[in-house]
């Protein structure tokens, strides 16, 4: 069940990126994304690694199991719930700010 979310939230959040991410920009977008998660791997390994040297192994999989719950539970109540649409909240007529006109890319 968890890998089938992981895998929904992969294809939803790289879809939002590249509707959002200016076509130019798009490359560097992805590119940071992926650098950022990527380097977060090993740190939070050396992070439980610790965590287990100090504590017992099963305080670890305790705590990381109430942070899914707390996610979880975050998740339900927030109004992400009932989004449908991958829509900023801010209009740019409601901002103030004009919004940067995008070419088609065959263009």
């Amino acid at each position: 069940m968890f890998g089938a979310g992981v895998a929904v939230l992969a294809v939803i959040t790289r879809s939002h990126r590249q509707m959002v991410s200016p076509p130019e920009l798009l490359g560097r977008v992805m590119a940071s994304v992926r650098f950022i998660s990527w380097t977060a791997i090993p740190i939070g390994s050396m992070t439980a690694g610790a965590a287990a040297q100090v504590w017992q192994p099963g305080a670890g999989l305790l705590t990381a199991c109430i942070g899914a719950a707390a996610t979880l539970a975050v998740l339900l109540t927030s109004r992400v719930r009932r989004l449908r649409d991958l829509k900023d909240d801010e209009t740019p007529a409601a901002s103030g700010a004009s919004s940067p006109s995008r070419k088609p890319a065959s263009e």
